[in-house]
């Protein structure tokens, strides 16, 4: 009998382990929910206050990746 009060034992610390386990991740998960919500209304804002440099932004980080893709690919 001891045997299986052991196993019981067992079971229930590995369920409690495990529901401690997606407790966390459930908490992790809507704390970074809540960080990227914030950080796209941030940006939206900027882009919605200044239009004229953040196309201007965009337009300079896409021509230096063109660039630089243009020049690896050019060295094979």
């Amino acid at each position: 009998m001891t045997n299986e009060t052991n196993m019981e034992t067992m079971g229930t610390e590995l369920k409690d382990r495990l529901s401690s386990a997606v407790d966390s991740a459930k908490s992790t998960y809507h704390r970074i929910q809540e960080n990227t919500v914030a950080g796209a209304k941030v940006a939206d804002k900027t882009i919605r206050e200044h239009p004229y440099q953040s196309m201007g932004i965009a337009v300079g980080v896409a021509f230096g990746l063109g660039l630089l893709v243009g020049l690896l690919t050019s060295r094979r």
